[in-house]
């Protein structure tokens, strides 16, 4: 199952043919006894897919409420990251905890984990890199132009800037590429030390990052940060609390009270965004911040885990899960672009951002199903790379 954060389609068993070996034998073979029992079909949820693109969207809110004339519009959309971070360790465990169980090579599930974030990534670098290089080379943009190459290739191999000046941004390319670069920390963590991942070692993570949040969120009135190396540890921290959170969620999965899906999905999704939209006055913002991501971010994919759309409306939910890692990956590359194109239409200010939001939206469902088939094509071709050495 490939159930992702910040984005992409929950698609069960991506790496699986789902082939029934022997299933038309007429005499089985005596060491079929030894094999395991095919796993149960794992759950699809449709309600956590449609969380994840509410959440991006309220991402995109934020960082284009400046160009919409309303500085403080989804200002709490931060938090959307300690969303994303919390159902990626749900999802992650979720799709590969019985595998490596059972002998997957932690460099195949860590090549899985890279597929799964690398086209769109390495998309949103290469818009950004040709939208500015130009500017570049005029001597128009903060970097020169050998510098805009360096940042593209270090940037396609999750390397952060190596320089903590001008700019300050991990990947002045794309910024929001900070948190997928944590995405990848943490599969490769919980690739090497899945044998040692228990209970009690996820608790004691889940305790160390929340005694760091706390402390942040006293002494900088926020847990935010990530973005930059200056904040570089506090985005560790909330990734340290939230992602083995979600991994506890995962494995205690089946003790989630069914109750908590009665308000049902749509009630879900409004709570989530409303929650991402307040400016909340400074001395209770750090209150806000880690009162999202210990209980309500937490309680919400669990909720979401017992409420499951209706037949008519689980194509719109699965439509907000599919958009929500390209519209995430693609909306700052893009945006400069977007924005200059509606200005020479004629379009104002506030007008231009709101047909930027609408191209995006559209932009990342078009780029949806082409992302998918990429992937599907990457794991395929190896795979009958892999048929053919062994044939």
């Amino acid at each position: 199952m490939n159930l992702d954060l910040q984005g992409g389609d929950m698609t069960i068993n991506f790496d699986s043919k789902g082939a029934k070996a022997g299933a038309h034998s007429l005499v089985a073979p005596e060491p079929l006894r030894d094999v395991p029992p095919p796993r149960p079909a794992a759950r699809y949820y449709e309600t956590l897919d449609a969380l994840r693109g509410v959440a991006a969207l309220a991402v995109l809110l934020l960082h284009t409420s400046s160009f919409l004339l309303w500085p403080g519009l989804a200002r709490s959309a931060y938090l959307a990251v300690d969303f994303f971070f919390v159902l990626s360790g749900f999802v992650v465990a979720h799709a590969y905890d019985g595998k490596l169980r059972d002998g997957l090579p932690v460099g195949r599930f860590l090549w899985l984990r890279m597929v799964r974030l690398t086209p769109l990534h390495w998309a949103g670098l290469g818009i950004a890199a040709l939208l500015v290089l130009p500017g570049a080379l005029a001597g128009d943009y903060r970097l020169p132009p050998d510098a805009v190459v360096l940042a593209l290739v270090l940037g396609a191999l999750f390397i952060p800037w190596p320089s903590m000046q001008e700019p300050p941004h991990l990947f002045p390319l794309n910024p929001p590429a900070w948190s997928l670069f944590l995405e990848v920390l943490a599969s490769l963590a919980f690739g090497l030390a899945h044998r040692w991942l228990s209970t009690r070692v996820l608790i004691a993570m889940v305790g160390g990052a929340g005694a760091v949040l706390c402390f942040n969120a006293v002494t900088a009135g926020t847990i935010d940060g990530g973005v930059r190396w200056t904040s570089l540890d506090a985005g560790l921290a909330r990734l340290c609390f939230s992602f083995p959170l979600g991994v506890l969620l995962c494995r205690g999965r089946a003790h989630i009270p069914p109750a908590l899906g009665a308000l049902g999905p749509w009630p879900l999704l409004a709570i989530l965004f409303a929650l991402c939209l307040p400016t909340v006055p400074a001395p209770w913002t750090g209150l806000y911040d880690l009162a999202f991501v210990a209980v309500i971010a937490p309680l919400l994919v669990a909720a979401g885990t017992r409420a499951s759309p209706s037949p008519a409306a689980r194509p719109f939910f699965l439509t907000l899960g599919a958009i929500s890692f390209p519209l995430y990956v693609l909306h700052e590359p893009l945006r400069g672009g977007l924005l200059a194109l509606a200005e020479r239409a004629g379009f104002g200010e506030r007008a231009g951002a709101v047909v930027y939001l609408g191209a995006i939206i559209a932009i990342a469902w078009a780029a949806a199903p082409v992302d998918a088939a990429i992937r599907r094509w990457i794991v395929g071709r190896r795979q009958g790379a892999a048929l053919r050495r062994t044939s």
